[in-house]
């Protein structure tokens, strides 16, 4: 996108080019507060400020408004595979980018689990590095 005579590269997709209104589109999804506060933060810390917001209930719905060119997002890299794979999409490099989150699983302090939640658990435990590496290996070429 041009803001203010300045070619802006979009968080994902390949450059956009606008007019310059001064006006950049953000679509946000998913954990929706968070990535919004983030999208907020980093565009704040570039001095651009957004005018319009399109807000959707899932990644999925997100990447499609960008595909359809309807403006630029923060995703989460999972949600991007294929997109990325075929070159539909392109990670656009943007100081302060990407944001590393670290996610764990939780339950209730004293609950009680049965044979299933328990082998499933050891199963997490266990095979937690060949699952890393087998599913998610494909990250790092990103």
């Amino acid at each position: 996108m041009i803001l203010n005579g300045k070619v802006i590269p979009n968080a994902i997709g390949k450059y956009r080019l606008g007019l310059d209104f001064g006006l950049t589109n953000c679509i946000a999804a998913g954990t929706a507060i968070l990535r919004r506060r983030i999208i907020e933060n980093v565009l704040k810390d570039k001095k651009v400020s957004i005018a319009k917001q399109l807000q959707l209930t899932s990644n999925e719905a997100v990447k499609q408004a960008v595909l359809a060119g309807l403006g630029y997002s923060i995703m989460p890299l999972i949600g991007l595979k294929n997109a990325l794979q075929s070159g539909d999409v392109k990670i656009m490099p943007v100081d302060g980018l990407p944001v590393t989150t670290n996610w764990h699983l939780i339950w209730l302090k004293n609950k009680k689990f049965g044979a299933a939640q328990t082998a499933f658990l050891n199963y997490l435990k266990e095979e937690k590095d060949t699952i890393l590496h087998d599913k998610f290996q494909w990250f790092e070429q990103f």
